[in-house]
């Protein structure tokens, strides 16, 4: 077992519902939680394993995986080799980071603008209202929800794009670290070939 097979296996099990039960490395994710199936992220708790278990494997392992990632199912083997060969290009993973965190934030800017705007304004317009006739609870009870639902919606994608902007960080380092090495190798192989007699 290789260390980025040992490593990854350590990810999954302890992002498992429950760390010591019996798993399958031919669907392993769906092993994620209890009870296991193939229904994994058509559940809240199931796409809430997931993500978790994903993200983690994208900041430890510093990759970025693409949509065509998520259309497959992986058994371990093809898991971590698929992981491995992604390490090899992080540049390439760095410009799909920045690319999702920008699709994010603009997504996110759509979604306040047209439909969690105008859901707060009427219900600061029902908080008003309320405080005018003296309802104190009532207004206390809608100023609840209007936080509730931004917060929900809110919740999800900021923890996303804090995700996305530590990964990139992390790129950038991998990044600059490839691109160190690769300077480096070209100016000892120039060195060398300087100190080849003629």
């Amino acid at each position: 077992m290789s260390g980025l097979h040992a490593h990854i296996l350590e990810i999954f099990l302890s992002s498992r519902e429950q760390r010591d039960a019996p798993y399958d490395e031919k669907d392993f994710m769906e092993f994620l939680i209890l009870p296991n199936g193939k229904q994994l992220r058509k559940s809240f708790k199931g796409s809430r394993y997931y993500g978790r278990f994903i993200n983690r494997i994208e900041h430890e392992c510093c990759v970025c995986f693409p949509q065509s990632f998520y259309d497959k199912e992986w058994n371990l083997s093809d898991f971590v080799a698929y992981v491995e060969k992604r390490k090899q290009k992080p540049g390439v993973d760095l410009r799909m980071a920045i690319d999702n965190l920008a699709s994010d934030k603009w997504h996110y800017g759509l979604i306040v603008v047209l439909l969690f705007l105008p859901i707060t304004l009427v219900l600061l317009g029902g908080i008003i209202a309320a405080l005018f006739k003296r309802g104190f609870l009532i207004a206390f009870i809608v100023f609840a929800l209007a936080v509730g639902i931004n917060w929900l919606h809110a919740g999800t994608i900021l923890k996303q794009m804090f995700h996305l902007k530590r990964l990139i960080a992390k790129l950038n380092v991998e990044t600059a670290k490839r691109g160190s090495g690769k300077h480096k190798g070209a100016n000892g192989s120039s060195t060398q070939a300087s100190n080849v007699p003629s």
